[in-house]
């Protein structure tokens, strides 16, 4: 049975090890929500753009779509990249504390 000593240093040593990981930066929650909100920003900034440069402004909807999945999947993209890495931080961290707790 673990003693609530044994929780109270893991619950200290992860705190520690969260605050190591945000000095890169802060965790990023959610990245669908985001990636979807910029795709249908930069959609229609394209189309409003388009309706005011283009004399046929149709002709200019799939090319709108494509760079907007394309936005869009980048965004997502670098935002996995850098939850991915706050994680990395944070285990590294976390193994770090741990070792050190052990040779204590």
């Amino acid at each position: 049975m673990v003693a609530s000593e044994d929780i109270n240093r893991f619950a200290e040593i992860e705190k520690q090890a969260v605050a190591l990981a945000n000095k890169g930066g802060p965790r990023p929650e959610h990245d669908a929500p985001e990636a979807i909100l910029v795709s249908v920003g930069v959609f229609f900034f394209l189309r409003v753009f388009a309706a005011v440069t283009l004399p046929d402004d149709e002709k200019a909807y799939w090319p709108a779509i494509i760079f907007t999945i394309v936005c869009g999947g980048g965004f997502y993209v670098v935002q996995r990249l850098r939850r991915n890495a706050w994680e990395k931080r944070y285990h590294r961290a976390l193994n770090d504390l741990q070792t050190v707790e052990r040779r204590i």
